[in-house]
Formats: C-alpha cells, sequence, structure tokens
C-alpha cells in the first residue's frame, strides 16, 4: 500500500482552515454587555471571590 504524502502546501492551508475556524468561533462566543451590567457581573464576582477567601480562612 502507498502512504498519501502531505505536500507543505496542504499542511499550510490545512493549519490556515484551523485557524480561521477556531477564530470564528471565538469572535461568536462573545456576548455584548451594557455597562450596568457589566458593573453588576463585576460587583458579583468580586463577592463571590471575598466569600471563597473566607472559607479557605476558616478551614
Amino acid at each position: 500500500m502507498k502512504r498519501k504524502r502531505i505536500t507543505a502546501q496542504k499542511l499550510k492551508i490545512g493549519i490556515a482552515a484551523a485557524f480561521m475556524i477556531f477564530g470564528y468561533s471565538s469572535v461568536h462566543a462573545q456576548q455584548q454587555v451594557s455597562l450596568k451590567e457589566a458593573i453588576q457581573q463585576a460587583l458579583k464576582n468580586k463577592a463571590e471571590a471575598k466569600k471563597a477567601a473566607l472559607q479557605v480562612k476558616k478551614s
């Protein structure tokens, strides 16, 4: 049986396609939020971080 060889050009095209697919999916994974929503999320995360730090200190 003959094994197919992958040429450098085919490899470059495959890598470029993979990056394009990954880039396209990561761009669409982001969502737009308002400033108010962003502030609320930051405050929520800050509170959760404080609670986690207190639990670590207790244990």
